[in-house]
């Protein structure tokens, strides 16, 4: 087995700043405490380091922004970063509070290799907002213990991960702090000193607790995992600092949601036709935009289209203090297909996407289709659709005008050159709204000043024009 260890160094401040510019400096305070926890890069560069007293840092870095610390919202950013990872992993663990284990063996060779797959995986964090210390190793802890020696290298050569693991400090090998300060008495200062001890005395000095942990570390030992389950829906929610007043200002932050969302289709080979944009406000019902797609779609860029035609027509009454979005009407993405008919795909494709723009841009009810219903009568035989909803359902054969008219229109048969016809259509018995039962002859007819019509005749004699052709 190999595995992948992401430790977040900085995931308690970046889970909540990730989406805001990156020039402003940011540090995390405890609530009810007085020092530092945590600091960005800018932040860091002005001199400002964790420990440092608020004030200390706030007289180094005037406009420095405190930032008080969200277990709630670390708790759902690691299951949001464990959604997005799942393109890159068999298997995830969650590892609060800061991070992620990854079951890479049977993703190595659809990557083409460690280090394509290494490269792949960092800068899907990247993007993602989020700092990240990776390790590799053939078991769960060892990949872990390596990332507390900071941003390693990819190998998965035994010797050149036993060295590694030799030289950890026994300071950062995850063991419980009373083991650590029983080991430094004994002067045992690095991991490899205490895998040299005999397995006997380890267990007589410290009981099975450390054993087990070295037998792990070794996987000589079985380390059984808890492995995360995706929910079947994607969800984000953004809290921002402060309110945002413009539409606009909105498109930034929904611009990296979308790019979550394309990976959340992607590792399940989804699209959806539909997304929901909810915009929290303070006091105030929150702004739900609902965004359509005529055809299933996964690709952020195409979304963000959307989006930004659909908010050109929103108008904020108050401030935004939260930006979530939501898809949850999935189905199977069809893949592209390079056949002879691939040119007539892509022109099908633009037209699509021309009535998805429309749609967002003018309205959903402002853009429709036609399609054909299982009734002979005309007047029931169409009816108003979604654009990009097809039918099954064969039209009635026989000649049909495009034009047909809101109510037949009465005309003296004496007016009318009959060309073809009769036609009967006798339907609509089990029909309980008008026009109920129909019993007509239809005939294409000229009229005296030449038009071409289509009529029907009654039972009773009575003569109507139904509809033009062109």
């Amino acid at each position: 087995m190999s595995w992948m260890f992401v430790h977040l160094p900085r995931f308690a401040l970046e889970v909540q700043t990730r989406f805001l510019p990156e020039e402003a400096g940011f540090a995390l305070v405890e609530p009810g405490h007085s020092g530092i926890l945590l600091v960005n890069d800018r932040a860091e560069q002005a001199g400002v380091k964790a420990g440092m007293s608020t004030s200390s840092a706030c007289a180094l870095h005037p406009d420095l922004q405190l930032i008080s610390r969200r277990p709630d919202l670390e708790e759902q950013g690691l299951l949001d970063l464990a959604q997005i990872l799942l393109g890159y992993a068999a298997q995830i663990s969650l590892k609060p509070p800061q991070g992620l284990l990854l079951e890479i063996a049977s993703m190595l060779r659809l990557f083409g290799g460690l280090e394509p797959y290494w490269r792949q995986v960092r800068e899907g964090l990247h993007q993602s907002g989020f700092q990240a210390w990776t390790a590799v190793a053939h078991t769960p802890l060892a990949a872990q213990l390596l990332t507390q020696q900071g941003d390693g290298s990819p190998t998965l050569d035994p010797d050149a991960l036993h060295l590694r693991l030799r030289s950890l400090p026994i300071t950062q090998s995850l063991l419980p702090d009373l083991t650590i300060e029983r080991l430094l008495r004994m002067g045992i200062k690095s991991l490899g000193q205490l895998l040299d001890l005999p397995p006997a005395e380890v267990g007589r000095r410290f009981g099975r607790e450390v054993p087990l942990f070295l037998e792990r570390l070794l996987g000589t030992a079985p380390d059984p995992q808890v492995f995360f389950r995706p929910p079947e829906h994607f969800y984000r929610r953004l809290d921002f600092l402060g309110e945002i007043e413009s539409i606009n200002g909105l498109l930034f932050p929904l611009q990296r949601l979308l790019k979550e969302l394309q990976t959340f289709l992607q590792a399940r080979q989804q699209a959806t036709l539909q997304i929901l944009i909810e915009i929290g406000h303070h006091q105030r019902d929150n702004t739900q935009l609902e965004i359509r797609s005529v055809q299933p779609e996964y690709r952020a860029d195409e979304w963000l289209q959307l989006c930004r035609l659909r908010m050109e027509r929103v108008q904020l009454y108050a401030g935004a203090l939260s930006l979530a979005l939501k898809a949850d009407a999935l189905q199977p993405l069809q893949p592209d297909s390079d056949d002879l008919f691939r040119q007539q795909q892509l022109h099908q494709l633009s037209r699509q996407q021309l009535l998805g723009r429309l749609q967002a841009r003018l309205g959903a009810q402002q853009i429709q289709s036609l399609a054909v219903r299982a009734d002979h009568r005309p007047e029931q035989a169409n009816q108003v659709t979604a654009p990009g909803a097809s039918s099954d359902i064969l039209p009635p054969q026989g000649v049909r005008p495009l034009w047909l008219l809101p109510e037949p229109l009465p005309i003296a048969c004496s007016q009318l050159q009959l060309l073809q016809g009769p036609e009967r259509i006798q339907a609509g018995w089990w029909d309980a709204q008008p026009p109920r039962q129909v019993c007509r002859d239809y005939y294409v007819a000229n009229t005296r000043d030449g038009s071409l019509c289509w009529v029907y005749r009654t039972p009773e004699e009575q003569w109507f024009i139904q509809g033009w052709f062109g």
